[in-house]
């Protein structure tokens, strides 16, 4: 549950001068990043709890040090180019959420089978995912 930091790739290590994102406003609580804007302007993650469970998908804001939470649900949140619209998961789904309404649509519903690991090409035209499905004999 410690805080994330940013660094830049480019310089060596001895010369980094790394950037703590501050504690989130529940201390019980922490952010995950998982996805920078194409913008580079904020991170979307997954706002943790208590033993690492998830409470939802928020985003860091770099311009103003702020921490805003855009849902109750979800895992692993993907920018899309307009650093405005996200792509999530949540139960077996994908959802496309837009940051600023905090509207939130179910895009791929594969029942029985779960989705999960959703990513989205560089044109924002094409979404790649893991098609999870469970078999057994009893």
């Amino acid at each position: 549950g410690g805080n994330p930091f940013i660094m830049e790739v480019a310089k060596p290590w001895k010369q980094q001068s790394l950037q703590e994102l501050p504690p989130f406003s529940d201390a019980a609580q922490w952010f995950q990043p998982w996805s920078w804007s194409p913008d580079g302007r904020k991170l979307a993650g997954v706002v943790q709890g208590a033993a690492g469970a998830g409470l939802g998908v928020g985003i860091y804001d770099l311009e103003t040090q702020k921490f805003g939470r855009l849902t109750d649900l979800g895992a692993g949140p993907v920018w899309l180019r307009d650093s405005r619209r996200l792509i999530l998961e949540q139960q077996g789904k994908l959802y496309l959420l837009d940051s600023q309404s905090k509207k939130l649509r179910e895009i791929v519903a594969a029942a029985p089978h779960r989705v999960s690991g959703a990513k989205i090409s560089p044109d924002d035209r094409t979404i790649y995912f893991i098609l999870n499905a469970t078999e057994a004999d009893i």
